[in-house]
């Protein structure tokens, strides 16, 4: 019978630095997506449903790619216009709430809870910043 070392060779132990450092950049990814669950994050992020075999070095790679693209696309939009510094103006913003009180008076259920949906809210949101899905 061959030994762990002969079928595996020498096996070093894993630095406890990346633990920091992927925390950090996971935090940075997550915060960005605050609805996606943990798991669902993890399993976009490296296309597998078999986490257990992905290494961390491929995660950590794959984070900085994300903000990367994030980095990447921001500064695009930059170029274009600024929308996030921009004001809304009374009259849209109640607008917009008057809409949501409407879908909400007539809402779908999950659960025990009131749900309206993005898409629903589109044409409002649109009313108020044509851009706001960006």
């Amino acid at each position: 019978m061959k030994t762990v070392k002969e079928i595996f060779g020498d096996l070093k132990p894993r630095n406890p630095g990346r633990i920091d450092r992927i925390c950090e950049l996971l935090k940075v990814v997550w915060r960005e997506q605050p609805d996606s669950r943990l798991g669902q994050l993890l399993v976009n992020l490296t296309r597998s449903n078999e986490l257990f075999y992905v290494e961390d070095q491929l995660i950590e790679e794959l984070l900085h790619e994300s903000l990367s693209k994030r980095d990447s696309n921001e500064s695009k939009s930059r170029s274009k216009k600024s929308y996030s510094k921009k004001r809304y103006s009374k009259k849209s913003l109640e607008s917009f709430f008057r809409e949501v009180a409407r879908l909400t008076s007539k809402h779908d259920t999950l659960g025990d809870s009131a749900v309206v949906y993005p898409s629903k809210l589109g044409k409002a949101l649109a009313k108020v910043d044509p851009y706001w899905w960006q």
